[in-house]
């Protein structure tokens, strides 16, 4: 039951507050913000609970709260997961989970930046084999509150960017060599704040 988890709550933010921020901040040139990191320091030896599961693995959970937020994600400065072991995020409702985080993510920077989980209370769950308990490394010190409503977002492209599809439109050389790449889209994430 998630009722015995502890939670972790965040320091109140004022979503409109950084809206009104980014406003005032803005430009065609500046990256988009969609979150507020906020530092911590958690780890399985200071938030959260252990419990033994039925088939005799180890089962380490925390709640994280940031009232009001749209989505969170998570950036761990520490990531070493044990053979056997996995990450787990999903809001409380089991509505939106993401995949299962391996020893196959074990990367040599020992960093895990995460993908977002939309709500504004998120489980972060680990499962261990009993036997290599000592062998899991997990130091979360990024929660980043969302404000901003990134699949609603307008932006098509940054002021360094050509849009190809209205440079197409409008005649432009420059876009003729992007022609295969015209049905694509991407976005991407960094520091958890930006993208």
């Amino acid at each position: 039951s998630l009722s015995t988890v502890p939670v972790e709550i965040m320091i109140p933010l004022d979503n409109n507050q950084l809206l009104a921020e980014d406003t005032l901040s803005g430009g065609a040139d500046k990256v988009l913000r969609f979150a507020q990191p906020m530092k911590v320091n958690i780890t399985p030896d200071n938030s959260g609970k252990w419990e033994k599961t039925e088939n005799g693995q180890l089962l380490w959970r925390t709640r994280i709260r940031s009232a009001g937020a749209l989505s969170l994600n998570f950036g761990f400065s520490r990531y070493v997961m044990p053979p056997g072991g996995r990450l787990l995020l999903y809001d409380i409702s089991g509505k939106h989970v993401r995949r299962p985080f391996t020893a196959a993510d074990n990367e040599s920077h020992g960093q895990l930046w995460t993908p977002i989980v939309f709500g504004d209370e998120i489980v972060i769950e680990v499962q261990v084999p009993a036997v290599t308990p000592l062998g899991l490394e997990l130091v979360l010190n990024s929660v980043n509150h969302g404000y901003r409503d990134i699949s609603a977002s307008a932006v098509l492209s940054g002021a360094c960017n050509v849009d190809v599809v209205c440079g197409a439109a409008d005649g432009l050389s420059e876009v003729d060599s992007w022609r295969s790449e015209i049905r694509s889209v991407a976005a991407y994430s960094t520091g958890g704040s930006l993208f």
